[in-house]
């Protein structure tokens, strides 16, 4: 599954629907949909909604021993198993296969005959998306573990969420939802008779770290619904950068983990990243905050951890308001423009909604 091609066809769909609205979501290639919906009363309406449509209250399904909550460790520095990469939200972090890429569930929105769903294995996009506020017409009896869409929508899939079931085993068919509770948080494994052989592998591999394979803090100033400035350096003199960590954080205060993706850059894409901003003008920006209601601010920050020869360096990007924006190392803001802005998002970390002129460069395309 193409996660360009997953990226353009969302947004597309989206767009269609909601040509007024900033945000630019993501779609997913595979089969076309086309069942029928009617419109709840307010059809056109678009509510912010859990990514994870799946999860609703518990029924039916075969229930085993609640998980014991394992202790938080830091990060084990050793690589997944091969063919294997570890996935993280907040403070818990998993292994999946290689080559199970991020997508959108189906949500209660999933009769819109515009978006597609995957129809190979992948991983849930935490978090929150926007879904269309409409009422699908066809009815089911399965396990509500499997989600609100139905069979003919499904494929296997992992999901880290906050807790909305009781731990247990739930089954229709051939199909098979696995839950287990981790802290806060809970990972659901979807599988159907091919993949139900790798749900030992995938739970087992599940623990709370402090600081995920990335290299990403779980918890980071940048959570504060204010803006926050990094330790100051100049990135003008920085020596060169072995590798980068690109680590995305919900700004919902820092009482608890707001770790919303993270992603590592190779040398060669962080030294990429680094001219980028470099090349960008002082003086931050875009912004347009006559736009903004006073005392209100964007959701979500960046860090970008630089690893040198001199050790690591954290950098702060804003990119989803209508003031604030920059990438900031303390000493210089840099303004945020489509080259860079890009540079930071892929995999897990992905920017879905913005405001004034820096959406046009943090979600286009």
């Amino acid at each position: 599954m193409s996660e360009d091609r997953a990226e353009r066809a969302f947004r597309d769909a989206l767009a269609k629907r909601a040509e007024e609205t900033t945000p630019k979501p993501l779609d997913v290639p595979t089969r076309r949909r086309t069942p029928r919906l009617m419109l709840a009363a307010a059809a056109a309406l678009l509510v912010v909604a859990g990514g994870l449509g799946i999860l609703q209250s518990m029924r039916g399904g075969e229930q085993s021993q609640v998980a014991t909550d394992p202790q938080p460790h830091e990060t084990d520095p050793a690589a997944p198993a091969a063919g294997w990469q570890w996935i993280s939200w907040r403070d818990l972090e998993v292994q999946v296969p290689a080559e199970w890429q991020y997508a959108f569930s189906p949500a209660n929105d999933w009769c819109v005959d515009h978006i597609e769903y995957p129809d190979g294995p992948y991983v849930a996009f935490p978090g929150t998306r926007i879904t269309m506020m409409i009422a699908c017409e066809e009815e089911f009896t399965h396990p509500a573990e499997f989600g609100p869409a139905p069979e003919r929508l499904w494929a296997p899939h992992v999901a880290l969420h906050e807790r909305q079931f009781d731990d247990g085993v739930a089954t229709h068919g051939d199909w098979t939802a696995t839950i287990r509770t981790f802290g806060d948080l809970q990972l659901t494994v979807i599988t159907d008779a091919d993949t139900t052989p790798l749900v030992d592998s995938i739970v087992e591999s599940a623990r709370q770290v402090q600081v995920d394979h990335a290299g990403c803090d779980v918890t980071s100033p940048v959570q504060a619904t204010d803006i926050q400035r990094p330790d100051p350096f100049d990135l003008a003199t920085m020596a060169e950068v072995d590798q980068a960590a690109i680590c995305l954080y919900n700004r919902i205060g820092t009482e608890q983990p707001g770790l919303a993706g993270s992603r590592t850059l190779g040398q060669a894409e962080a030294r990429e990243l680094l001219a980028a901003v470099l090349e960008a003008p002082v003086g931050g920006g875009p912004d347009e905050p006559e736009s903004c209601l006073e005392g209100s601010y964007g959701d979500t920050a960046f860090v970008v951890r630089w690893h040198t020869g001199e050790g690591v360096r954290d950098m702060y990007a804003y990119a989803d308001w209508c003031f604030g924006n920059g990438f900031d190392d303390g000493t210089n803001l840099r303004e945020v423009t489509w080259e860079n802005c890009r540079m930071l998002q892929g995999g897990a970390v992905h920017l879905w909604a913005g405001a004034g002129p820096v959406s046009g460069r943090c979600l286009a395309g």
